[in-house]
């Protein structure tokens, strides 16, 4: 039994050994859970006039439209979005314009439908997934478009790649734009949009709010 002990000892007396050569860290976390609650769905209008300390980040937004923006939430990711989708620049170059809440689960049968209607097109909602994808290949097809794709979740990369190809369709100079609290779904998007990450309000900014 002793021979068995020493045996064990010596074992974990290299392990430790090999730690401090190959200066592994090894830590001990907790695990941070975002919580997703049931969140009120979200849409394209915001008046301007009430909308305060985020006029910097529109008018830099409005050069670079392929966007992601990522952070907590309360930072202004909606609003900015909004902003941007409702601005006289935007309205007048692009010739559809498409917002879509997606919050809960991204079924991609079901966000295919919700563009497909915020694109004021009605379709049957028992199409099967590829007479819907052929619909809004059908749509985007020639047409200049934007699309804002908000409180996204996802964390699938498939997903994500096969919702690419679709919206491959658009006119040269369509833009996608996406808003997400979940640094996973960032790192995926990373590679297709470039980061935007809001800042929080200044002092004078926060002073003027109701």
């Amino acid at each position: 039994m002793s021979c068995r002990i020493r045996e064990i000892k010596k074992k974990l007396d290299d392990f430790a050994a090999d730690h401090s050569n190959f200066q592994l860290d090894v830590r001990r976390e907790k695990l941070h859970v975002v919580a997703r609650g049931v969140r009120e769905e979200t849409y394209s209008f915001v008046r301007e006039e009430q909308v305060i300390g985020r006029e910097k980040d529109r008018l830099t937004n409005l050069k670079r439209m392929f966007r992601l923006f990522p952070g907590m939430v309360g930072l202004g990711k909606m609003t900015l979005a909004q902003l941007i989708f409702n601005d006289e620049k935007v309205q007048n170059h692009f010739e559809l314009k498409i917002w879509v809440c997606v919050s809960d689960a991204f079924e991609m049968k079901k966000v295919l439908q919700q563009i497909i209607n915020s694109a004021d097109h009605k379709s049957p909602g028992d199409l099967q997934m590829d007479q819907k994808q052929k619909q809004l290949r059908s749509i985007l097809d020639g047409e200049r478009y934007l699309l804002v794709l908000d409180d996204v979740w996802n964390e699938d990369r498939e997903k994500w790649l096969r919702l690419n190809d679709l919206l491959l369709s658009g006119k040269e100079g369509s833009r996608n734009m996406v808003t997400t609290r979940s640094k996973m779904v960032a790192e995926i998007i990373r590679t297709r949009a470039k980061a935007y990450h809001l800042g929080i309000l200044d002092e004078d900014d926060v002073r003027f709010m109701p």
